[in-house]
């Protein structure tokens, strides 16, 4: 039964901390034309309709943020996954954000990964 007192920014929330705890991350994001078309937990599992559920219906799936991190001190291996904060954003790597923070919650998905990052940038 779900508490009427959680909202859905702590739904999403405890919904990511559970999978984070069954050692179901990384998980693994595609985008087509702007907008989320997947979410894929470490098992195989499409977890976007869950997530979905909780978002905007006028925002829905679309990306609402799109960043690139320039921090090379901020890598997977020594920052702190649990939460998420400006300098997980800031890692070396990209980050795709799904829904607002206003009106449905803000998740950030960040690949912090050097060979991404100079993919992109290096000829």
């Amino acid at each position: 039964m779900i508490n009427p007192k959680e909202t859905k920014h702590t739904l999403v929330e405890n919904f990511l901390a559970q999978l984070y705890s069954q050692n179901e991350f990384p998980l693994h994001v595609e985008v087509h034309a702007s907008r989320f078309t997947k979410v894929v937990s470490k098992s195989g599992n499409d977890i976007l309709p869950e997530l979905l559920k909780h978002m905007d219906p006028v925002r829905y799936n679309n990306i609402i943020e799109l960043g690139i991190g320039t921090n090379a001190g901020a890598t997977a291996e020594n920052i702190n996954w649990s939460y998420n904060s400006p300098i997980n954003e800031s890692a070396l790597g990209f980050h795709f954000a799904l829904g607002d923070g206003a009106m449905s919650p803000h998740i950030d998905f960040i690949c912090s990964s050097p060979d991404a990052y100079d993919s992109f940038f290096v000829k």
